[in-house]
Parts: structure tokens; sequence; C-alpha cells
């Protein structure tokens, strides 16, 4: 049996990047001894976050998304939620559209 958990800095399962930002994931296998350690990379929505297949991930756009981390051996999965921060350019108010 191998189980995996992802980890970037003090195990911290969700992270906050800006878009453009880069980090890298990084799987670690229970037991150590794991003889087989490949695994797939996948975020839940590419528009926002992307990752390759070595765990970089590039922050996209704004919002949330999930990095998943999948084992072939045994089908054993794990999760860091990334949330995406969009710098603000400018915001227009309508005051027609606000009672005061």
């Amino acid at each position: 049996m191998v189980k995996v958990v992802i980890t970037k800095e003090n195990d911290e399962k969700e992270v906050l990047i800006d878009v453009g930002e880069e980090i890298s994931l990084t799987p670690i296998f229970f037991p150590a001894t794991a003889s087989d350690t490949t695994v797939t990379w996948t975020s839940s929505n590419e528009d926002i976050a992307t990752v390759n297949k070595d765990g970089e991930v590039v922050g996209v756009s704004g919002g949330v998304a999930v990095i998943e981390c999948k084992t072939y051996d045994g089908g054993y999965n794990a999760f860091c939620i990334v949330t995406v921060y969009e710098e603000v350019s400018r915001i227009k108010i309508v005051p027609e559209q606000y009672k005061l």
C-alpha cells in the first residue's frame, strides 16, 4: 500500500499565490520505501492555476483551484488548495445601483 501527501513548506494544505507566481509541490510517500513513486498531477481549474508533471503550479487568474496528486500504485491521492490573487487595477461604482 502506498499513500501520498503533498507538501510545500511546513506541510501547507492551502497556499496563496499571485497571478504569474510559480510554486513547487512535492509528494511524500508512505511508506518512504514505496517502490512505485509515479504520480499524476491535475488542476480542478486550469483557468485559475496550472500544474505540470513535476508538480510546478502557476497562478493564471484570480480564484481558487484544487491541485491533486494521484499515485499509479494503489490510486491514492492528496490535494492542495491554491488561491490565486489577481491585482485589481480599478473599481467602478455606479451610484444608481446602490441605495444609501
